[in-house]
């Protein structure tokens, strides 16, 4: 069977994602005791993580019987630089890194603001506004809403500053 570019790329997305997706899975039954209740602590990580493979599944049955259309124009890594891949994934060793330092807050802030850069914006004021939004806004999806644990940054303990976004005094 010969694949064309679209759908070998296909393919490895479809890989990808189901890597993910099986390392969510084994995170996601690492949480906590299970409780009797319908929903739990792991009920979100567990859908996410259902999700993923259910779709890794699907878009390797599309890439395997063909459906995976035609290439639109700079489709996939056609036209990419290999600057802004490694761009991207450097962006993500940076979050590790400032999540381990500084915590969850902080490392939002700084990964958005280095994604933004690696995505071509250079107005510094916006990149800066778009990064401190984007970090309230997660902190108060995640820790807020959805009461997930905001650890200490072993470095600086940012959480005394950032606990007014999830409502804790």
């Amino acid at each position: 069977m010969k694949f064309g570019y679209k759908a070998k790329l296909e393919l490895y997305v479809a890989a990808c994602i189901f890597l993910i997706g099986v390392f969510f899975l084994y995170q996601a039954s690492k949480i906590g005791p299970a409780l009797h209740d319908v929903v739990g602590p792991r009920a979100l990580p567990l859908t996410l993580a259902v999700l993923l493979l259910v779709g890794s599944l699907s878009i390797l049955a599309r890439a395997l019987l063909g459906y995976e259309g035609k290439i639109q124009e700079e489709y996939g890594f056609q036209t990419s630089d290999i600057k802004r891949i490694f761009a991207v994934i450097a962006s993500g060793a940076v979050y590790v890194v400032t999540f381990w330092a500084f915590g969850y807050f902080v490392s939002t802030c700084v990964a958005v603001g280095l994604i933004a850069v690696s995505f071509g914006h250079r107005k510094i004021w916006k990149i800066l506004l778009f990064s401190l939004f984007a970090g309230i806004v997660y902190q108060f999806i995640f820790m807020g809403m959805m009461g997930l644990y905001d650890p200490a940054g072993k470095v600086i303990d940012f959480r005394d500053y950032t606990n007014w976004i999830i409502g804790v005094q």
